[in-house]
């Protein structure tokens, strides 16, 4: 639903004719849209800074961008890794939105620090449970690990 821009963000729900403020729920620099809340918000674009020097890959700056970054990966690379930045985007949407909801009904924001932690157990989590198989040289959750730098 992201990708295609059907969570209902601030714009989308003010369009609609509903009285919400359209200022991002992170930051007051813009409107919250899908590519401000997930790319462009000062508190997104920390995390994903944190994930871009981590697995030493430049950063995304909206959801086309990521899209074309998996069909290069599918393309060119193995479909492994294509696969790995896949589940890395959905847990970061799923995350992020799951904060981005608890800020505004309850009140409470995580750090940056907290956030990035929680999203990459989430991904180690569910890449553990991927067993590597015959065509595959190593498992899911080992190539996650080769892509880490090991200075970040």
């Amino acid at each position: 639903m992201a990708v295609l821009a059907r969570l209902p963000t601030r714009d989308r729900l003010s369009s609609w004719g509903m009285a919400v403020p359209r200022t991002c729920v992170f930051c007051p620099a813009g409107d919250e849209t899908h590519d401000h809340l997930f790319f462009q918000c000062a508190y997104s674009a920390r995390i994903w800074a944190l994930f871009s020097r981590r697995h030493n890959v430049s950063s995304i700056a909206d959801f086309s961008s990521s899209l074309a970054f998996c069909h290069w990966l599918h393309d060119d690379h193995s479909p492994d890794v294509a696969t790995v930045f896949k589940l890395l985007l959905q847990v970061f949407v799923y995350t992020l939105w799951r904060e981005r909801n608890a800020k505004i009904f309850k009140g409470v924001c995580s750090s940056k620090d907290v956030l990035f932690a929680s999203m990459d157990q989430a991904i180690r989590d569910r890449l553990l449970s991927c067993p590597a198989t015959r065509t595959q040289a190593c498992s899911l959750l080992q190539l996650y690990f080769w892509f880490i730098d090991p200075y970040s």
